[in-house]
């Protein structure tokens, strides 16, 4: 029996690891073929040559969309005939490239190998305890408490495409419509779905963990645009893979990490130094229109994420030119028209999301979005309404006398005895339930990267020195935090409606990495403390502690066991990040025609 069982888990595991690299290799045919056009456009940033890459599996996944939604036929034509096509263009580009382009695409690898081994991490750690064969029914309660059916919609909107039906059935998952989930997600799975011959949740759940990873790329290079040192770029990676976060919202593949990485990508454009040399230029800002309206069709909960950029902006004094404010308005309207039709025309009313959120309205009716926000906020009246945000804003801190009395139980139950572990997982439940629901109890102490700015940039006023590199990306990550909040707060009709699924994930992904910077600028060890403090609470809570023996869906019943071979695959995975991240020449370098190359050294600048 236990020969059996090393022999299946090493089959689990193989077949994890292959699954990510076809559909990874998949990916990648776009992504390179974006590099090598931004390359022969003059393009001499790696930086720039990520977020061309990663636009382009942006378009292709969108084109699949509206292709298959014109008929199956033409879908599967596209999604054969389109590899094909994009290879033969890559390669006889390629011949024209110069030698420092060369050299500048073939140094995407790293970033590439990044979201692999994100993958790799995540899809691993979520199939510990085998389960394969049930992917959507693991990963909606692996890590946490059982969670609605969101994680299936996407393929549920795939299917539907790749069914010769036409129109569209009315309604994707009860009694939402397909108007009223954004495409992107299901356009990147229609895109590779004639090859979903085989195991065909499986390869959607590693397709989708692949996309969300994303997320780890854009962080990486928010950082190394912010100008952050060696140390808190290694640091931030590791909080954010390492926290319970990522890892639910990586395997429970709701789309919601995945605008995120297109949003830390136009924050590395806007609110960092390179802002200096695109502020006019107009394929720039065709570039960053592209990046906001993909985030939208994502998730369009990045509205909140796109104001909270603007706001940071105008706080640091950046009003761009209409040179790049003109192109990026038309491209963002480009992306989302033909949304919003699909919406409004072929599947209406599309605005169920809209009236729920900012006016409360819960049940589907057919009212216009302009007149229930209105008739609501009347009925909630001036005392109602303040109320309302009262609690919006006090929701995000949780109930910290809750949190600690399932800390404290927690602890209590680290007692000798039988059936310990079963203890210490029905203790960790009660936690999980609030850190999920809590902005604040979920970034844990990442949460004290606030003070910790504050006090760095007091103390180094005082000695009238230059501000680093790690304290300006903190202020600058919490300046967009905190606008990005206040916004979301007020917005929301509530009350207490701000739980952090209901909004944008770039600000908690801004908090892990901005905060870690502003620990290693009072002190590297105090960022090295924190963050080991951090990843070890962590990975007790969502690891070693889950799944819950609780759970409705019992993931231990779903699966065979608690499987070796992948648990070790996830670690590798992990210190393969890490070394990534890590490692010297893995800086992205910037040719000299935008800005310096950035090196390991922790740069001042002043704000």
């Amino acid at each position: 029996m236990l020969e059996l069982a090393f022999h299946a888990g090493w089959s689990d595991t193989a077949t994890l690891a292959l699954l990510v690299l076809l559909h990874s290799a998949l990916l990648a045919i776009p992504a390179l073929l974006g590099a090598v056009i931004a390359a022969r456009l003059a393009v001499r940033s790696q930086t720039l040559l990520v977020i061309a890459a990663f636009l382009a599996t942006a378009i292709d996944g969108y084109l699949a969309f509206w292709v298959y939604l014109a008929g199956s036929a033409a879908g599967h034509v596209l999604s054969y005939g389109f590899p094909v096509a994009a290879v033969v263009t890559t390669l006889v580009l390629w011949r024209r490239l110069t030698p420092e382009a060369v050299r500048l695409i073939r140094g995407l690898w790293v970033p590439g190998a990044l979201v692999v081994f994100a993958a790799l991490f995540v899809v691993s750690l979520g199939f510990m305890y085998g389960g394969l064969g049930h992917p959507l029914e693991v990963s909606g309660n692996r890590f946490t408490y059982v969670l609605p059916g969101d994680n299936l919609i996407p393929l549920l909107f795939a299917q539907a495409l790749n069914a010769p039906t036409r129109p569209l059935p009315s309604h994707i998952l009860g009694d939402w419509l397909f108007s009223d989930r954004p495409p992107l997600q299901a356009g990147y799975v229609v895109a590779q779905y004639p090859l979903f011959w085989f195991s065909e949740p499986l390869q959607y759940e590693v397709l989708s963990v692949i996309l969300q990873c994303f997320s780890v790329v854009g962080l990486w290079i928010y950082l190394i645009e912010s100008r952050a040192s060696h140390l808190a770029r290694v640091l931030g990676v590791a909080v954010t893979v390492a926290s319970g976060f990522f890892l639910i919202n990586g395997f429970y593949v709701w789309p919601k990490l995945l605008p995120a990485g297109f949003l830390l990508l136009l924050a590395a454009i806007l609110l960092t130094h390179r802002y200096r040399g695109i502020r006019g230029n107009a394929i720039a800002g065709v570039g960053c229109g592209a990046l906001a309206g993909f985030a939208m069709l994502g998730h369009e909960g990045s509205a909140f994420a796109l104001a909270a950029i603007a706001l940071t902006m105008l706080a640091l004094r950046r009003v761009p030119s209409l040179r790049f404010l003109v192109p990026a308005g038309l491209v963002i309207v480009l992306c989302l028209a033909p949304w919003m039709w699909f919406q409004h025309a072929y599947d209406p009313p599309g605005n169920r999301l809209l009236k729920w959120h900012l006016a409360g309205q819960v049940a589907v009716t057919s009212d216009g979005s302009l007149s229930t926000i209105l008739h609501r906020y009347e009925h909630a009246g001036l005392v109602g309404t303040g109320q309302n945000k009262r609690l919006n804003f006090t929701n995000l801190a949780g109930d910290p006398r809750s949190d600690l009395d399932a800390i404290h139980a927690l602890v209590a139950a680290v007692n000798p005895g039988p059936a310990l572990l079963e203890r210490l997982r029905r203790s960790a439940d009660a936690l999980r339930v609030e850190l999920f629901l809590k902005f604040m109890p979920m970034v844990g102490l990442m949460a004290l990267g606030l003070p910790a700015a504050l006090i760095g940039i007091w103390r180094t006023r005082s000695r009238g020195h230059p501000l680093p590199g790690d304290l300006v990306a903190g202020a600058v990550s919490w300046i967009c935090i905190g606008s990005g909040l206040v916004v979301w707060c007020l917005v929301l009709f509530g009350p207490a409606a701000t739980a952090p699924h209901s909004g944008t994930y770039l600000f908690e992904l801004l908090v892990f990495g901005g905060s870690t910077c502003a620990f290693c600028a009072i002190s590297p060890r105090l960022g090295l403390l924190v963050a080991a403090l951090q990843i070890a609470f962590m990975l007790v809570v969502y690891v070693v502690l889950t799944p819950s023996p609780d759970s409705l869906v019992d993931v231990r019943r779903l699966g065979s066991g608690f499987n070796g071979p992948t648990g070790l695959t996830a670690g590798l995975a992990l210190a393969a990040i890490l070394i990534l991240v890590g490692r010297p020449s893995a800086e992205i370098q910037n040719g000299s025609s935008t800005v310096p190359a950035i090196n390991k050294s922790n740069h001042t600048a002043h704000t």
